[in-house]
């Protein structure tokens, strides 16, 4: 196709008053024959705590209840549409929220490709909205959580328009049409409706027990979405992901500071002082002292190892050094 497909798309939206960062994250236009949104994806949304709009003070003021508490899954955001090429031929867009061309791109390009049938295409083309999925790809692409295979949660159709607006019955009609597939791959992720504020407290002291921490596996969180076609929108993360989103640099700046020293026969005595200083709390001491033990014991290289594989040395150092 001739056609040139942007994200740079500044000059587009120059003739509005509005703010570039947070209105043109994931959002695509087709600069020939004429200027058009093609694909689009979320408003930039926050963390609990992250803006001022997102403190549990304003939410108490300002939120909508209810609200959908839905489960986020800890992947990377896949866009999915339909445009006019050059030859007046519908075809496939599919990106991620920042890019056209990437191997995360043909990751979410195999996964949903035997689902792109003629029909879709022309459902998607004729309402004008792009489809959001969280691509979970655990051998290539692996976070924090861990998942046993690839799996494509549906998240929602986007109206590809300039302001933030959800298609509802398109929502509803894609998910009917994905769950009559009766498909291991394509998932949707688990929602509950909140009825006001202390229900949200209540989600939010749940994933954040401690309880959690003695697990090896839990959750990234929740997003919270008011119940409207252009919903105000945050992020719950728990603080298990958050801990274990935090031990993953600390398994960085260990392996750079510690274990090339290490594995050079150096002496790392003078050194474990200088790390401990940068640490606050008892689990990092707890967490540091694993790693030290762990590259004395194992051959295995921190900067190779991802923090699912090291969290279950973890777990097993930490299970053989319970006190009896």
């Amino acid at each position: 196709s001739s056609l040139i497909l942007s994200f740079n798309v500044s000059s587009f939206l120059s003739k509005y008053s509005l703010s570039f960062s947070i209105h043109a994250r994931g959002l695509f236009v087709q600069e020939k024959p004429q200027e058009k949104i093609i694909a689009r994806g979320y408003h930039k949304f926050f963390n609990l705590n992250e803006r001022e709009e997102t403190t549990l003070q304003n939410l108490k003021k300002n939120l909508k209840f209810p609200v959908y508490a839905i489960e986020k899954h800890n992947g990377f955001l896949g866009l999915l549409s339909v445009y006019k090429n050059s030859e007046n031929k519908l075809e496939w867009f599919i990106s991620t929220k920042s890019m056209i061309n990437s191997t995360y791109v043909d990751v979410f390009k195999k996964l949903i490709k035997p689902y792109l049938t003629e029909e879709l295409k022309q459902y998607i083309y004729e309402k004008n909205i792009t489809l959001t999925f969280e691509v979970i790809d655990p051998i290539f692409d692996p976070h924090i959580v861990e998942y046993s295979s690839s799996q494509l949660y549906f998240l929602d159709a986007i109206k590809n328009e300039l302001d933030f607006k959800l298609d509802y019955k398109a929502y509803a009609y894609i998910k009917n049409y994905f769950k009559n597939l009766n498909d291991k791959i394509i998932k949707f992720p688990s929602q509950k409706i909140l009825n006001d504020f202390d229900e949200l407290k209540e989600l939010i002291n749940e994933i954040n027990h401690e309880k959690h921490y003695e697990k090896e596996n839990y959750i990234e969180g929740y997003v919270i979405k008011e119940i409207s076609d252009s919903p105000f929108m945050f992020k719950l993360k728990c603080n298990w992901y958050k801990r274990w989103k935090h031990f993953r640099s600390l398994k960085d700046q260990f392996y750079k500071r510690i274990q090339k020293l290490y594995l050079e026969n150096k002496d790392i005595k003078p050194f474990i002082p200088q790390v401990k200083a940068t640490l606050h709390f008892l689990h990092e001491y707890e967490f540091f002292n694993f790693l030290l033990d762990f590259i004395q014991n194992n051959d295995k290289k921190l900067n190779e190892l991802d923090i699912i594989t090291l969290r279950k040395f973890y777990f097993k150092w930490k299970n053989e050094n319970k006190e009896i």
